[in-house]
C-alpha cells in the first residue's frame, strides 16, 4: 500500500461495506436519540471516539489520560454497546499511539490485560472489596456489583493519582486483597472503573482476542506510529485511494 508522510493531501476515509456503514449509521442515530453507548462520557459524549471518524490527533484535551485505566475502562462500556466491538478498541489504541509516553510498555500492558486468562482467585477479591469499602461478599454473589454497592456508601473523593492501566498489569503479577483494595480506592465514582477493573482481574475477556487482535492490527493499518529516533510524532497513514485504504485493513 503506498503512503507518503510528506504529503499535505488529506488522508482518503476507509471505505466501508454496507454492513458496516448501516451499523455505523444506526449507531450515531441512536447517539443522536440520547440511547448512545456512553464511550469517554466522563469527558462529554462524543460520537465520533466511537466511530470511523474518529481523530485521535485531534484530542488534544484527553492527551495527559493516556496511561490512565478509566479511558481502558471508557473503551470497553463503547464496545460493549457497539455494533462492531472492534472500533472503540481501535480508537483506543489509535489514541494511545499519538499520545502515550511510554508507548510500547502502554500497549503491551493494555493488550495483556484485554487478552489474558490469568484470573486472580474470587477469595481475594472478596477479601479486597471487605478491605475496600467494608462490605462482605457472600460466596457466589456478583463482586463487581458488591463492590459498587460498597462505593457507592462512601464519600467519593477524587484520587490524587489516577489509576493506571500499568499499575493494575502489574499487580496481577503477586496479587492480594491489599493490594487490589488500594486499586478500588484509588478509582474515581465511574462506575464502570471498577467494573471493569473486577471483571478483568477475575479473567473475564470483556471483548474476545480476535477482537483485540483485529482491533490493534486495524490500529497500525490507519496510523504511523512515532518515531523516537526521528523525532516524528505519530501520522495517519495516508492511501492514494479509498480502495488502497481498504486494503491496508
Amino acid at each position: 500500500v503506498e503512503e507518503t508522510s510528506s504529503s499535505a493531501e488529506e488522508p482518503s476515509r476507509v471505505a466501508a461495506g454496507p454492513a458496516a456503514r448501516a451499523a455505523e449509521a444506526n449507531f450515531e442515530q441512536h447517539a443522536a436519540n440520547g440511547q448512545e453507548a456512553s464511550c469517554f462520557s466522563s469527558l462529554g459524549f462524543k460520537p465520533e471516539f466511537a466511530s470511523l471518524n474518529f481523530k485521535p490527533e485531534q484530542a488534544m484535551f484527553m492527551a495527559s489520560r493516556s496511561a490512565d485505566f478509566s479511558v481502558l475502562a471508557e473503551a470497553l462500556q463503547a464496545a460493549a454497546g457497539h455494533p462492531h466491538a472492534a472500533l472503540p478498541i481501535a480508537n483506543y489504541f489509535r489514541f494511545m499511539l499519538h499520545h502515550g509516553t511510554d508507548l510500547e510498555s502502554q500497549l503491551c500492558d493494555a493488550f495483556d490485560l484485554l487478552v489474558s486468562s490469568i484470573r486472580v482467585s474470587d477469595n481475594v477479591l472478596r477479601g479486597a472489596v471487605k478491605e475496600a469499602f467494608g462490605v462482605v461478599v457472600a460466596k457466589g454473589e456478583d463482586i463487581a456489583s458488591a463492590a459498587l454497592r460498597g462505593r457507592g456508601r462512601q464519600a467519593v473523593a477524587m484520587p490524587s493519582q489516577p489509576l493506571s492501566v500499568a499499575a493494575v498489569a502489574s499487580m496481577r503479577a503477586s496479587p492480594s486483597a491489599h493490594r487490589i483494595s488500594e486499586l478500588l480506592l484509588a478509582l474515581g465514582s465511574e462506575h464502570r472503573d471498577i467494573t471493569f477493573l473486577i471483571r478483568l482481574l477475575q479473567g473475564t475477556q470483556c471483548v474476545s482476542k480476535m477482537t483485540v487482535l483485529s482491533a490493534l492490527s486495524h490500529a497500525f493499518a490507519i496510523t504511523r506510529p512515532p518515531c523516537l529516533k526521528e523525532g516524528r510524532a505519530a501520522l495517519p497513514r495516508i492511501h492514494y485511494s479509498p480502495q488502497g485504504g481498504q486494503a491496508a485493513l
